[in-house]
């Protein structure tokens, strides 16, 4: 193992040479950008959970549900639930639960407070990158308060891109004292925080490739030159980073193969791959100067279609390309770019591993070279500039500020999400299918039906197991078993292991066959041992059928799910007195 010297020289001093910020002028900015950043997310704590993986998360996970304890932790460690492998996000929800129970508003608070947390460490990394406090305080600003940023602090199914930044921040801000002391204890800190941003979510693959560029391109007043050099000198030093890179990649790979969400190079050659990621990275800089239009889901289009759109969206990158290269040696130009198309690889779609083309999440972290980039333009040195950079850096905020407090409302609930992401793009045909989801769940059944009719005219949700559950659910709502009936098998014919269709088709053969009700409900719990409702009707069926003491141990076993459960505890008190009675 590498044992870093205690004498060796120092190679990339990372000291703050600025003397026109003082350090309590410093920290007193950094409250300010906290106190804008809450008042931007002020109805943070109102947003509800959403039909959009809270529930696979957190409503419906009973090792999540029973906070947090020794078998939740072991199963976080040896799942891949949801086609991941995230056990730190998984015991993190866990904590949430054994802190506040199921509060949606507090999940979202923990959220705003992890994000918080992360502003203090840009500001702290940037400030130790560059020397340079004042553009420290304007990248933590912009990180703070973009609207692009507000999907991962009001969706609690993000939490593990939070978590990421957390740790793989604190990672780097380690790296920075390591490089300056050559203190064993940093370098261990920085890999074990850089473990703990992986087992959080593996965004930050790309991490030890980060330092590289960290260590050789212009960042302070003075720097020059690209130092070439540095990049044969650190190599050795990553060594470990690169270990655990390229070992969580290979999980990654593994989770996303074994739930089924590696899309085939038959379904999505190669080349519109790459239309696709030029297309993405262009929308990233264009939303990330003019924040509009942003949506949940941006659906894949056909880029066969958009050849001259995608040829001007590369020259667009190439130009900016060729500027930064040409003034590689302005401090931060060269890092900036390099950081923010460097970070964003791993979600960039060679390897597609959802059916989005692309997602606002996914540049929470990249963003952060990208207004480095931005910090080091000619612009911010012009005499104009400096006469009016305060009301013009004022307004900014003030419209950024405004523009994420209206963006987390849209997140509130799933109706309001689905609705606006439809309003956008009346075509989404994951929004009308979620949108006939939402009004479902409300028991706004009419317009679920509505809804899933239109999703279904869709080739994308052609034969999605889903929307036949929504339509199979519907119709059950209404009392047309039949309809109900022919739906859900549909459902589960496209899709065996469907633990919700397999319940709700046991719900419509009820009353006209038992045993068939029985043998579902039976399948759903084999299939997911902790789901409580399939226990739950398991036991009713056994109990109808005078099998007291079997449905009394399923209730049993339902309980220790979930202990709160009051319908649960009824149920059992109900059939031990029968089963006193039939004795």
């Amino acid at each position: 193992m590498f044992a870093p010297s205690q004498n060796e020289t120092r190679t990339i001093p990372f000291v703050d040479t600025d003397s026109h910020v003082s350090r309590l002028q410093f920290q007193g900015s950094l409250i300010l950008i906290i106190l804008v950043t809450l008042i931007a997310y002020a109805r943070i704590m109102s947003l509800q959970l959403l039909n959009w993986d809270d529930g696979d998360y957190v409503v419906l996970r009973p090792e999540i549900q029973q906070g947090l304890t020794l078998n939740g932790i072991r199963w976080a460690f040896t799942t891949f639930q949801n086609a991941n492998w995230h056990p730190l996000t998984w015991m993190s929800h866990m904590l949430d639960i054994q802190l506040f129970g199921i509060d949606s508003g507090m999940m979202h608070l923990m959220n705003l407070a992890i994000h918080c947390a992360n502003v203090i460490l840009v500001a702290l990394v940037v400030r130790g990158l560059t020397a340079r406090p004042t553009l420290a305080l304007l990248v933590a600003m912009a990180f703070a308060i973009h609207p692009q940023h507000v999907e991962v602090v009001a969706w609690v199914s993000e939490r593990k891109e939070l978590l990421s930044t957390f740790f793989g921040l604190f990672a780097i801000l380690m790296w920075q004292r390591f490089s300056t002391t050559r203190c064993a204890r940093n370098w261990c800190f920085a890999h074990g925080l850089y473990l703990l941003a992986l087992l959080s979510k593996q965004m930050l693959v790309t991490l030890p490739c980060l330092f590289l560029v960290l260590a050789a391109c212009p960042l302070k007043r003075g720097d020059d030159a690209i130092q070439w050099r540095q990049i044969y000198k650190t190599i050795p030093r990553l060594w470990l980073f690169f270990v655990l890179s390229i070992g969580f990649s290979i999980c990654v790979y593994i989770a996303q193969m074994s739930g089924g969400a590696v899309v085939s190079d038959e379904a999505l050659p190669m080349w519109m791959r790459f239309g696709n990621a030029v297309q993405s990275v262009f929308m990233y800089v264009v939303q990330t100067l003019v924040p509009i239009r942003l949506n949940p889901f941006y659906r894949y289009h056909d880029v066969s279609n958009w050849i001259g759109s995608l040829a001007l969206m590369s020259i667009s990158l190439i130009v900016i390309t060729v500027w930064v290269w040409r003034n590689r040696c302005r401090p931060g130009a060269l890092a900036g770019w390099l950081w923010f198309l460097g970070t964003l690889v791993p979600v960039l779609g060679f390897v597609q591993l959802s059916v989005a083309a692309r997602a606002d999440r996914y540049v929470y972290f990249p963003h952060i070279g990208l207004f480095i980039l931005i910090g080091a333009l000619p612009l911010w040195n012009s005499v104009l500039f400096k006469g009016w950079g305060k009301a013009f850096g004022a307004v900014i905020v003030v419209l950024f500020a405004t523009a994420s407090f209206q963006q987390s409302l849209i997140w509130s609930d799933s109706v309001s999400l689905w609705t606006a992401c439809l309003r956008i793009d009346p075509d989404n045909y994951r929004g009308h299918d979620l949108l006939a989801q939402a009004y479902l769940r409300e028991e706004r059944v009419d317009d679920a039906l509505q809804q899933a009719q239109i999703a279904l005219q869709y080739p994308e949700n052609k034969d999605s197991p889903y929307l036949n559950l929504t339509l199979g659910s519907a119709l059950l709502y209404q009392g047309d078993t039949a309809g109900a009936t022919a739906h859900l098998r549909e459902a589960i014919s496209l899709h065996p292991s469907n633990v919700s269709a397999l319940i709700n088709l046991g719900y419509a053969l009820h009353e006209t066959d038992l045993a068939e009700s029985k043998a579902l409900f039976s399948k759903a719990r084999s299939l997911d041992p902790g789901n409580v409702e399939a226990i739950g009707n398991l036991a009713n069926c056994e109990a109808e059928t005078g099998n007291f003491p079997r449905a009394i141990e399923l209730l049993r076993e339902a309980i220790s799910f979930s202990p709160k459960d009051a319908r649960l505890q009824e149920n059992k008190k109900l059939f031990e007195e029968a089963f006193q009675n039939h004795r």
